[in-house]
């Protein structure tokens, strides 16, 4: 009883590396099952790797509310007389 225990877990244990990496693939794409549950067992266990995804959500967040107002702010356009004076100043005049 005890020899399947351990072959699950060492088909569902992963390390650290393969963690953040799958944390990662997760932004990209939906996980398989099988990731899935390795993914939260790994998270149940390691303290590190919980703290790692919050802080990647997080900068997510924040790169996701900075290019909202860039966006916001790249659809103004230049006034006619400074579009003017530009051109000037590349003529050479």
């Amino acid at each position: 009883m005890v020899a399947p225990v351990f072959w699950l877990l060492d088909k569902v244990a992963m390390s650290c590396d393969v963690h953040t990496q799958i944390v990662s693939a997760s932004f990209d794409r939906r996980l398989t099952l099988f990731e899935k549950i390795k993914y939260h067992i790994h998270g149940i266990a390691c303290h590190f790797c919980r703290r790692y995804e919050r802080q990647l959500n997080g900068m997510r967040k924040a790169a996701r509310i900075n290019a909202l107002e860039f966006g916001q702010r790249t659809h103004r356009t230049m006034s006619p007389e400074s579009k003017a004076r530009i051109k000037e100043l590349l003529k050479g005049g």
